[in-house]
């Protein structure tokens, strides 16, 4: 089984109490969606696609929007949008809106299992918002994970200083990182990934936000 989205995989995510942007459903009415925008500034609104499927962005099927004539048209032209997904072209059923989190960085974060250990690993990049495949390798760490131990913040503090990610980001990501090995352990996930992870700040903290989640679940341990 798979699940995409910040519509669902918010509540996968508040399990392990991992940060993630508030959203609303293609029914929100006027009023909800007015109160959104005056709570957040800006609407970051997206089509809705059963399963994982990805690259919308680079589809050029986002858009920002900070007020409510604007976010109405792009839910209306995104609610039916077409996409290519492989060798299939896909149909959306609605439009969501989720909180445009300002950042100076994007990460990308997944746990999944390798194919030549058959073990779990964990890929991050400071790169994030794009295909992992298009990121230089330089700027990508993909670390062994033991399952009897989890996911250690030395092996994160160090992937994330291999990747070149700027200092005062990586103590917040090591924070918060280590959870998303809970949920991969605990819930049956064979996959989880976040991209991109945009990281807030809130006053004099920096808190690490889920702004999108792609998760597979194993069907033989749901």
């Amino acid at each position: 089984m798979q699940l995409s989205g910040l519509r669902f995989g918010s509540r996968l995510l508040s399990l392990v109490d991992f940060p993630f942007a508030e959203s609303l459903g293609p029914n929100a009415t006027n009023e909800e969606i007015q109160d959104f925008l005056d709570r957040h500034g800006q609407a970051v609104v997206k089509p809705v696609f059963h399963g994982g499927v990805g690259k919308k962005g680079k589809a050029g099927l986002i858009r920002v929007v900070d007020n409510l004539r604007d976010a109405l048209a792009a839910r209306k032209e995104l609610y039916f949008a077409t996409h290519r997904h492989g060798p299939r072209l896909v149909t959306a059923n609605g439009a969501s809106f989720e909180a445009f989190i300002a950042s100076e960085i994007e990460v990308y974060f997944s746990i999944d299992a390798s194919t030549a250990s058959r073990g779990p690993v964990f890929t991050i990049s400071p790169r994030g918002g794009v295909d992992i495949e298009g990121v230089p390798r330089s700027a990508k760490q993909t670390v062994e994970i033991d399952p009897f131990l989890g996911i250690s913040s030395f092996e994160i503090t160090n992937a994330l200083f291999a990747t070149g990610c700027p200092e005062e980001f990586i103590s917040p990501l090591v924070q918060h990182l280590p959870k998303l090995w809970d949920l991969y352990a605990a819930f049956g996930l064979t996959t989880v990934e976040i991209n991109p992870i945009r990281v807030r700040r809130d006053g004099a903290r920096l808190v690490p936000v889920a702004c999108d989640v792609k998760a597979e679940f194993d069907q033989d341990n749901p």
